[in-house]
């Protein structure tokens, strides 16, 4: 005769009580149904409604002498009582080490547990049914270490790496090895999940089979790696020929990851420090959003540079990993912006359809990577003179087109661009007009040929003396051949050609000393300040009574001034000896 449904739940609630009075103490909870129901689940038992089950077991428990919590509201106060048997000392240790966890520990997202010790630890006064309460004796929440790290050492597994191996339906998958340090735990909060853990500490498996709530059918080998000789990490960074704060370049690979082989895309930044993980040196680079990342050393190597020309303007060295993700956006998911382009060996052409106008992207010189590029707001200072390449866009033919060249004089930074006030007059004669610009449409205003010192040159490469007596009238075929290439050069006070990282000096005759520096022009606010400093020092000196007579050498002004709420600087010590000069010259 065939059993009913109710019948099937009365047996599974049988099966229940027994495992709970053998097991638990006579307690039961859901863990303990659920597993009992999971282990029968190929049986007609084992089948049954878990609903009717749980009714069942509740009807038969004051019988049975057996505790049933299945609540919330009932495990709440189971915990209470447990909380209240405790001393003072467990319980805030209990605290203590659900704090350390993290949220890495499941204790910390078990809400009646913490409200539970909330209320414990709290001023509010202890329930009245707590008081001769007998509490149940097993542990409701769950350990986060299971039985198998119980015997381990600490500080040996966190100096263990164990690589990691998924096992489903018969086929491997190898995943990111995991560090020992972070094993335990993880391993812990999954037996408390309900996986079986079994091995030692140097191999062992989690099998997550039948787990209700788990990542599935899965099984995962954990095997502890060997121990790999030391390395030095210094002498591996100094044969890399890197330095640490280097703009490096991280190349782009393939990683493992629990959903299967993931690409990494390249990226640079600047490299930060080295050391020894798993046997092999790794770096930490400055990510793309701010999260450092940490590849092999062997992956990085240095920045590589392109020239980025806007509209024919001056270039800007940009890293080229920049070029080649705008190229490959020009060919790619924003080719609708662009109207033409051309590109081979990693230059290219541009023309948008936007105010970005036409854009050249080429590889660098080496003399072009060993110039200085400094930020933009400081690459022009207020009253420098520049060309003005301008630009402008019309919206009717979404195009760019390129102004007539002027000269001006730069009047502030204001926003990110430089405001240039015009030298030649407007068209009315009267007016100046003042315009903002990006740094990529200046250039220094380029000395002529006239302007060339006539005396041989002696030629440095990035501040190395490469050639010495260079005729001047090379000098000005080189002066002539980049004006007529528009290419960015200036003339220092020196008198010196720069162009890039190369510098024409001239020389000095012999025996000719250098001429006498040009006598500095002292401004009215600094007239002022020397004038009074000046006055203090007759009124210590030469108007005290008795009156003193010293000489207003650096050291005895520095002792005079020291005196006030702001002292007189140095650089103005002469201009006050001048005044004296001129009271001393006084009838």
């Amino acid at each position: 005769m065939a059993l009913s449904a109710l019948d099937h739940a009365r047996h599974m609630a049988q099966q229940v009580l027994i495992f709970a009075r053998l097991h638990n103490d006579k307690v039961v909870t859901i863990d303990e149904v659920e597993a009992v129901m999971s282990r029968d689940a190929d049986t007609e038992q084992g089948k049954a409604n878990p609903t009717t089950v749980r009714r069942i077991i509740r009807e038969r428990a004051e019988i049975e002498g057996v505790r049933v919590i299945f609540t919330r509201e009932e495990r709440y106060w189971a915990i209470r009582e447990q909380l209240y048997d405790m001393t003072p000392d467990q319980v805030a240790a209990l605290a203590d080490s659900i704090a350390e966890g993290g949220d890495d520990d499941p204790r910390g997202w078990d809400k009646e547990l913490v409200d539970a010790i909330s209320a414990h630890r709290g001023n509010r006064p202890v329930p009245a049914r707590l008081y001769g309460c007998t509490p149940v004796s097993i542990r409701l929440w769950k350990d986060p270490y299971p039985a198998l790290y119980a015997s381990l050492d600490a500080a040996d597994m966190s100096s263990a790496v164990y690589d990691v191996t998924a096992s489903r339906d018969g086929k491997k998958r190898p995943c990111p090895p995991q560090p020992g340090k972070r094993l335990a735990l993880a391993v812990g909060i999954k037996h408390g999940y309900g996986a079986r853990v079994e091995g030692t500490a140097e191999l062992f498996t989690v099998d997550w089979r039948g787990v209700k709530n788990g990542p599935g059918d899965i099984v995962h080998t954990f095997r502890r790696r060997a121990a790999v000789p030391s390395v030095d990490v210094e002498t591996a960074r100094e044969a890399s020929g890197l330095s640490l704060g280097d703009l490096v370049e991280v190349s782009g690979h393939k990683v493992e990851t629990d959903k299967g082989r993931d690409y990494v895309p390249a990226w640079y930044g600047h490299l930060r420090d080295v050391w020894v993980s798993d046997g092999q040196i790794v770096a930490r680079v400055d990510g793309p959003e701010g999260e450092p990342g940490v590849p092999l050393l062997s992956d990085l190597r240095p920045v590589r540079w392109h020239m980025r020309t806007v509209n024919g303007g001056t270039p800007e060295r940009i890293p080229t990993l920049d070029a080649l993700r705008e190229i490959n956006n020009a060919m790619g998911i924003f080719r609708e912006g662009v109207r033409e382009m051309t590109a081979a060996a990693g230059s290219a052409r541009i023309v948008y359809r936007d105010v970005r106008g036409e854009v050249w992207l080429r590889p660098a010189t080496p003399a072009e990577i060993a110039m200085e590029q400094k930020p933009e707001r400081e690459r022009y200072a207020e009253g420098d003179r520049v060309i003005v390449r301008g630009t402008f866009y019309r919206h009717e033919t979404r195009r760019t087109y390129v102004l007539d060249e002027y000269e001006g004089t730069v009047t502030q930074w204001v926003a990110g661009h430089f405001n240039v006030r015009a030298v030649e007059p407007d068209e009315d004669g009267v007016t100046y007009g003042v315009r903002p610009c990006a740094v990529s449409e200046l250039r220094p205003v380029p000395p002529t040929v006239d302007d060339v010192v006539d005396v041989p040159h002696d030629l440095y490469v990035s501040g190395e003396l490469r050639r010495e007596g260079v005729p001047a009238e090379r000098v000005r075929v080189a002066v002539r051949s980049l004006r007529f290439k528009r290419a960015p050069f200036y003339q220092d006070a020196e008198g010196a050609i720069v162009v890039e990282n190369r510098r024409y000096v001239p020389q000095r005759p012999a025996g000719n000393p250098e001429p006498a520096p040009a006598p500095r022009e002292w401004s009215e606010e600094d007239v002022r300040r020397a004038r009074g400093f000046a006055a203090k020092w007759r009124a210590e000196t030469v108007c005290a009574e008795p009156p003193v007579r010293r000489e207003p050498t650096d050291e005895a002004l520095a002792e005079c001034f020291a005196r006030t709420v702001r002292p007189l600087d140095a650089e103005l010590y002469p201009l006050v000896r001048q005044e004296l000069a001129g009271w001393d010259a006084r009838p």
